[in-house]
């Protein structure tokens, strides 16, 4: 550039010298384009120093740059160092996992085993349960139906066998017997019906046919203890006493404290006089009664006092026939068609050697009507009662005993 002055400055020296006019134009012309490229010069001298201070900007991101890639650079070391340990103990966790993940697999596998095998056991245990619910539930259903029949037929036999046991206990034996017949058809299996049916014929005098209606149901039911005492009293009532006492035996070597059977051989001791046995037995019947019942048994008061009279037990006797007076007494009122409430009443006025009241009360018993067999029955504890001794009021009540039925 300085030569370039150096070289125009030595032609405007020339110009001046000479003076010629074109030059003199000329050399304008050139200071004016030198002027020009001056100024041009000048812009990208700037322009160049822009651009050098830009590219010293750029030297500096550069370095900056060179700086940051080396810290990263570094950084990448030591990651790639670092991965290295991490991957070792990320292999060793992930081997040491596996390990004991297959170990837990191998527990779960065990135990899934373990819990299948439990399950089948349960279902199968499920499947028995709800065979055996179902099984239960068809027969509670079963049960539920022969419930209501049965309920329906006691409902049904209810009825005659109140009937019955009213009219028995008011001495109308036939009525009785026909109810007892109707509650017969309702339910031919009852035992009640066949017991009190048995008594009744008993005391009708039909000893037969009460003998064959229990031993009927004693085929069927051998260990209905109440009738096999109803068919020992049918074979007492009709005198064969080794029968009876064979009915009551088998009973009470199966349960001793049933009163009946205890009941039933005291009374076949009686009419055969063994009055000790007697006594000890009609004891041991009163004794199991009121253990087991509600009232007193009264009628058995009447034949103890007999048999302990007849024994010379009489404090005893007056005792026990007091008794049995007091309540067939106000039974009398209660039920004043009932011949068993005078006989008893009777026989209670005997033992006191109170003969008129006591024929008045066995005349009573006549009115009233009675069964063939317990006139019979009373005739012989009318006997126990009164012994040896006679006279006419004792004379007139045998009479009436040993009359035919009246009713």
């Amino acid at each position: 550039m300085i030569k370039m002055k150096f070289a125009f400055g030595f032609l405007y020296l020339a110009v001046l010298i000479w003076g010629f006019t074109p030059i003199r134009s000329f050399s304008q012309q050139l200071d004016s384009l030198i002027y020009e490229n001056s100024k041009k010069i000048t812009f990208e001298t700037e322009r160049s120093n822009l651009l050098a201070n830009q590219i010293r900007e750029l030297d500096l991101k550069i370095a900056q740059t060179l700086t940051n890639d080396q810290t990263i650079g570094t950084t990448a070391n030591n990651i790639i160092n670092w991965s290295g340990w991490i991957m070792t103990s990320l292999v060793f966790v992930i081997g040491a996992g596996a390990w004991f993940a297959g170990n837990k697999f191998n527990e779960i596998e065990k135990i899934r085993r373990e819990l299948t095998k439990q399950l089948e056991e349960t279902r199968k245990k499920a499947s028995e349960e709800i065979e055996a619910i179902s099984h239960l539930k068809n027969e509670l259903e079963s049960q539920i139906v022969q419930f209501q029949e049965e309920r329906e037929k006691a409902i049904k036999l209810m009825f005659p066998l109140l009937e019955g046991q009213w009219y028995y206990y008011q001495g109308d034996a036939i009525a009785a017997i026909q109810a007892y017949q109707e509650a017969y058809r309702i339910d031919p299996n009852q035992s009640q019906v066949y017991g009190r049916l048995g008594k009744l014929y008993m005391e009708q005098g039909d000893f037969q046919k009460a003998v064959k209606l229990l031993n009927n149901r004693l085929d069927k039911f051998p260990m209905d203890f109440w009738l096999y005492t109803r068919l020992g009293q049918a074979y007492r009532r009709a005198g064969d006493y080794n029968r009876a006492k064979a009915s009551f035996r088998t009973v009470l070597d199966q349960q001793n404290t049933f009163w009946h059977a205890w009941y039933g051989l005291g009374r076949v001791e009686m009419v055969l006089k063994n009055f000790s046995d007697a006594e000890q037995y009609l004891q041991r019947a009163i004794l199991h009664y009121k253990e087991q019942e509600e009232d007193e048994p009264s009628w058995m008061y009447i034949n103890l006092a007999l048999v302990q009279n007849r024994l010379g037990n009489s404090e005893q006797s007056e005792i026990n026939r007091r008794i049995s007076y007091n309540i067939h007494k106000e039974r009398i009122k209660k039920a004043p068609k009932n011949p068993k409430n005078y006989a008893i009443v009777g026989l209670y006025y005997l033992m006191e050697k109170e003969w008129r009241k006591a024929l008045t009360t066995f005349k009573k018993f006549e009115e009233v009507g009675f069964p063939k067999d317990l006139g019979r029955s009373y005739g012989i504890r009318v006997d126990l009662a009164v012994g040896d001794l006679e006279n006419k009021s004792i004379k007139e009540i045998k009479s009436i005993l040993q009359n035919q039925s009246s009713i």
